[in-house]
C-alpha cells in the first residue's frame, strides 16, 4: 500500500516536471514569435514548386506584413515570404506565380488594399519595358520601387486644405466675383442681350460665311497651282519699281514737256 502511494507521488512529480519543461520551452520559443500574419500559409499563388522568387528593394516597408498579397493588374499572383534588411536596404522576398510575365525593369509599389490598413505589393511594367523578362531570383532595385500615398497622408493633405490651405483663396475668389457682378446687373443684362443678337445674326449669315470660306479656299487653290508664276512676278516687280523710282525725274520732265507742247499747240 505504501509502495503504491510512493509510486503515485513519483508519477505526479514527474508529470509536473514535464509540464514545467513544456511551458518553459513554449515561453522560450515564443521569443521569436512575430504574429500570425508571419506564419507561412500553404497553397495559393506564388507558393510551392510552381513559383519563382523575386526580391524587391523598397525605401520604406510602411505597415506591410509577411503573407501580404502581390498584385499584377489587380490580380493576385503571389505573396510576401520575408521582410529583411540587406545591406541597410529593406528587401521584400516575394513568391510569385511562374506564369506571371513582367519585364526585367518592372516597377514595384506598396499600395493600400483597404482603408483598414491592409497593404499589398503591386508589380507593373514601366513606360519603356525591356525585352528581357523578369525571372526567378531577380531583384527589383530601389530606383524602381515606391509607394502610393497612405490613408494617413491623404487625410493629412485633406486636413491641410480644409484648415487653411485653400479655403481662404476660394473666399477671395468668391468675393472678387461678387464685386464684379455687384451693381452691374443692368450692364451685364444688356451685354448678354447684345451677345445673343450678335450670335443670332451670325447664325443667319452662316451660309454667306461658308460661301466666303469656300471662295477663299478656291482662290488659294488657284494661286497654289501657279506658285512658280507668282514667285516670278514677286521677283521681277521689285526691280521694276526701283527702276521707276530712279527715273521719276525723267518721267516728270516728260510730262511737263508734253504739257508745254499742248499749251503751244492751243495758242
Amino acid at each position: 500500500m505504501g509502495a503504491a502511494r510512493a509510486a503515485t507521488r513519483l508519477i505526479r512529480r514527474g508529470s509536473w516536471q514535464a509540464l514545467v519543461l513544456l511551458m518553459a520551452a513554449l515561453v522560450l520559443s515564443s521569443c521569436g514569435w512575430r504574429g500570425i500574419s508571419n506564419v507561412a500559409i500553404p497553397g495559393g499563388p506564388g507558393s510551392g514548386s510552381g513559383a519563382m522568387t523575386i526580391y524587391v528593394q523598397v525605401p520604406d516597408t510602411l505597415a506591410i506584413n509577411g503573407n501580404s498579397k502581390v498584385m499584377v493588374a489587380d490580380v493576385f499572383v503571389g505573396s510576401i515570404k520575408k521582410i529583411q534588411l540587406k545591406n541597410w536596404i529593406a528587401t521584400l522576398t516575394l513568391g510569385v506565380d511562374k506564369s506571371t510575365k513582367l519585364p526585367k525593369n518592372a516597377i514595384a509599389k506598396i499600395g493600400q488594399t483597404s482603408l483598414l490598413g491592409s497593404q499589398h505589393v503591386e508589380l507593373a511594367s514601366p513606360p519603356n519595358p525591356s525585352q528581357e523578362l523578369l525571372k526567378d531570383g531577380d531583384t527589383i532595385p530601389l530606383k524602381n520601387s515606391s509607394s502610393y500615398p497612405t490613408t494617413e497622408q491623404t487625410l493629412a493633405s485633406l486636413s491641410l486644405i480644409l484648415r487653411g490651405g485653400g479655403i481662404p483663396n476660394l473666399e477671395v475668389l468668391q468675393n472678387e466675383v461678387y464685386n464684379i457682378f455687384n451693381g452691374r446687373g443692368d450692364a451685364i443684362r444688356s451685354f448678354l442681350g447684345k451677345l445673343d443678337t450678335f450670335t443670332s445674326q451670325l447664325n443667319q449669315q452662316r451660309d454667306d460665311i461658308t460661301h466666303a470660306i469656300d471662295s477663299t479656299n478656291r482662290l488659294l487653290t488657284y494661286v497654289g497651282a501657279r506658285a512658280d508664276v507668282l514667285d516670278r512676278v514677286l521677283t521681277d516687280i521689285p526691280p521694276l519699281i526701283k527702276h521707276f523710282a530712279d527715273t521719276k525725274n525723267l518721267l516728270i520732265n516728260a510730262v511737263d514737256a508734253v504739257g508745254r507742247l499742248s499749251q503751244a499747240a492751243d495758242q
